[in-house]
């Protein structure tokens, strides 16, 4: 059986096991549906990178304004780096590396500084409570890091994607997550399956997108220099916890 076959029947036996249109309540998911996420979790976690397109959109609740912006992301082993262009004409970039991570803000103005969020990651005892030291872990490295979706994250609900694939709806493991939900849609990709898209709801009532494709799995890990960043000498820096 051919791999979009297989993804055909899983979709056909979720329909069938009593989850009825798009637009009902997501339900318990089923053993076989935590196997499912939990295999595309450990694959992804233990590939040498994974490299997809990227498009995320961010409602911010307050202001009742979206942004948009697209570009690359690379994930190799729980480091991460991510370079977008938004629709305003601003390049963002964050990078997370073994111990620090720096978010990165080029407004694209004349005579306007770099701005530059960084921090050393927290270091997360199993069952930790919160992060040390007034150290930080921004909120993707829970989803993307070595040990994958499950870690942080319990699954609370599925739901059979309006457009396709499978949606696990889950909730954060600790309080100490930037993060009060999260919502991530899987799709059959060949004989595996795929992320397609993750969807992040913050306590500040601001929803962040992010839409993937082209999303390759592969054995070689990059070079280290692409999870390192050097701070030019006239950004605008805000270190935030112990460094």
């Amino acid at each position: 059986m051919c791999g979009r076959a297989i993804g055909a029947v899983f979709i056909a036996i979720f329909m069938d096991s009593g989850a009825a249109a798009s637009t009902s309540a997501p339900r318990n998911p089923t053993d076989a549906e935590l196997k499912t996420l939990s295999s595309l979790s450990a694959r992804y976690a233990q590939a040498g990178q994974i490299q997809a397109k990227v498009l995320r959109r961010t409602k911010l609740g307050l202001l009742g304004q979206t942004r948009v912006a697209e570009g690359q992301l690379t994930l190799s082993k729980g480091r991460i780096r991510m370079e977008l262009k938004s629709s305003k004409g601003e390049t963002l970039l964050l990078i997370v590396g073994p111990k620090t991570y720096w978010s990165v803000t080029d407004p694209g103005k004349k005579d306007a500084a770099l701005q530059v969020v960084t921090g050393a990651l927290a270091s997360k005892a199993k069952g930790g409570k919160g992060a040390k030291g007034g150290a930080s872990r921004p909120v993707l490295l829970e989803i993307f890091g070595a040990e994958g979706f499950l870690r942080s994250f319990a699954v609370t609900g599925v739901l059979l994607a309006e457009t396709q694939g499978v949606r696990y709806y889950l909730q954060p493991k600790a309080d100490w997550l930037d993060a009060r939900r999260a919502m991530i849609r899987v799709v059959p990709e060949g004989a595996q399956w795929a992320l397609a898209e993750l969807q992040l709801w913050d306590a500040q009532d601001n929803e962040t997108t992010y839409e993937l494709s082209d999303v390759k799995v592969l054995k070689v890990e990059p070079k280290a220099s692409v999870f390192q960043y050097n701070i030019p000498k006239n950004a605008d820096v805000l270190s935030v916890g112990e460094r």
